[in-house]
């Protein structure tokens, strides 16, 4: 067969290129998870179809050879144009339908964020959406290297090229194994908690409620004891059940936390905001799509609230939602 007729799958190039690597067909097949056997099937074939022998092998493993070197090199930058001309087509494939990633730091119990995700969704069911949960430093630094197209995250980060959008409050609630004596109380006083420990999670919010307690506790004169955990909210929840410790949450996850533990009002009435931050010059038209939905879900929400909505948050919150999906 003429090397001019050839038509080669990319695995019998990639599987040439590992065992050059690795200088062996075994180790190259470890590599790959697969039998020896497999690998030696397909650099047969491989040479067979070229019409040369690309590898010497003898005990010590597979050397390349001159030729075998040569046609590997080239095949490289082949290779490496055809996955780039793949990239390109995803691109434009993904532009087409459209793309949105997500990053937050803030647990999707939120009635606003469950409403604004699922009118997006309604909205434009063929659009991609991707998800990751990474600390608030980080989701910044992905904002602004592209990585993400908007963040949902506690406050309202001002930082140059960024643009934010406050969506909502939330009530910090104090959270404490039900056999806590202040469980019995309707409301708590941030001195009576001086010598609580608090535990929080290292990532998610936990940043945002070690600083709020930092702030309260520096008004007491003294500083909090704090128990920082490389776990995830759910698990400090166990925890405060299990009785290690007291913790602070929003309040839509407090609602929907652990049986074995009590949510009590904090005297000063503690909010938490939450904002969407996203580069300015960002041009993705799935993000405009999503701002748009998030202004008029907020538009509507607030004036909800102004009115009154004596029908109730949960009602009030389906009801907003409705009319978006609406159009």
């Amino acid at each position: 067969m003429q090397v001019s007729d050839l038509s080669l799958d990319l695995r019998y190039l990639r599987y040439a290129m590992l065992v050059a690597e690795h200088g062996s067909l075994r180790r190259a097949a470890d590599y790959l998870g697969v039998h020896q056997s497999v690998v030696g099937r397909r650099i047969a074939l491989l040479e067979s179809r070229l019409g040369i022998l690309l590898f010497e092998r003898d005990h010590f493993g597979s050397k390349l050879t001159d030729v075998g070197r040569k046609f590997l090199l080239d095949a490289r930058e082949g290779t490496d144009r055809i996955l780039q001309a793949v990239e390109q087509v995803t691109a434009v494939r993904e532009a087409r339908n459209g793309k949105l990633r997500i990053g937050t730091t803030t647990p999707f119990a939120s009635a606003f964020y469950q409403g604004l995700l699922t009118v997006f969704r309604a909205r434009y069911p063929s659009l991609c959406v991707g998800f990751v949960c990474r600390p608030p430093e980080q989701l910044l630094m992905d904002i602004q290297s592209a990585q993400i197209d908007v963040a949902i995250m506690a406050g309202e980060p001002m930082h140059p090229g960024l643009a934010t959008l406050k969506l909502w409050s939330e009530t910090i609630s104090l959270l404490l194994p039900k056999s806590h004596t202040l469980s019995a109380a309707d409301s708590i006083s941030w001195s009576v908690l001086r010598d609580e420990r608090f535990i929080l999670s290292a990532g998610g919010t936990g940043s945002e409620m070690r600083d709020r307690l930092l702030c309260r506790f520096s008004e007491l004169g003294c500083l909090p004891r704090l128990d920082i955990q490389e776990i995830c909210q759910e698990d400090v929840l166990q925890l405060v059940a299990s009785n290690y410790g007291v913790s602070l949450g929003r309040t839509s996850v407090a609602d929907n936390s652990n049986a074995g533990i009590a949510v009590r009002a904090l005297d000063t009435g503690d909010t938490l905001l939450t904002s969407a931050v996203w580069l300015k010059r960002n041009s993705n038209p799935a993000l405009k799509k999503f701002l748009a939905i998030a202004r008029t879900k907020l538009a509507l929400t607030v004036a909800c609230s102004t009115a009154g909505c004596p029908i109730g948050e949960a009602r009030a919150a389906r009801s907003v939602n409705a009319k978006l999906s609406k159009g």
